[in-house]
């Protein structure tokens, strides 16, 4: 089990980027996208959490490029009945997930990986759920994985 979140207002651009910092020198040749991500952006969020939420899914990203590549991350404002969501997606141009494992993906232990425990995509379920979001993603084998997250803008009461 983890902890309940510690919730206070963060900047979502400086966070990824710090996140980003540990995988860049690893995968000199993959292209790093921010240009979509809104530097203002404010939400309420456990950061250690969510540093981990980053960290599991751009690490994934990274791993699932052979070779060049690009690991684009967007924000964008999106509404649903009355409250406002930061809908964040991290895509890689990797591999794709096999179709028959999509059913799987957020199974703790599963995992297609040789040196992998299958914690990571569940963790950041957990944590996305802890704070009161949705996560999913959408892939195409050979073309990519995009991971899409829908944040509340504002704190649950």
């Amino acid at each position: 089990r983890l902890p309940a979140p510690q919730i206070e207002e963060e900047l979502l651009y400086p966070l990824i980027q710090e996140v980003l910092a540990m995988y860049a020198d690893s995968y000199p040749d993959i292209r790093i996208n921010l240009d979509n991500v809104h530097r203002e952006t404010v939400l309420p969020i456990d950061r250690g959490q969510m540093r981990q939420v980053f960290s599991n899914l751009l690490k994934n990203a990274f791993e699932a490029i052979d070779g060049n590549g690009t690991v684009s991350v967007r924000t964008d404002l999106v509404r649903k009945q009355d409250k406002r969501y930061c809908r964040i997606q991290v895509q890689d141009s990797g591999k794709g997930i096999d179709p028959d494992f999509h059913g799987q993906v957020f199974n703790p232990y599963f995992t297609t990986k040789p040196d992998g425990t299958g914690l990571g995509l569940p963790i950041v379920e957990r944590i996305i759920f802890d704070h009161k979001g949705q996560i999913w993603f959408e892939s195409e084998t050979g073309a990519g994985t995009t991971f899409i997250m829908d944040l509340p803008m504002e704190q649950s009461t």
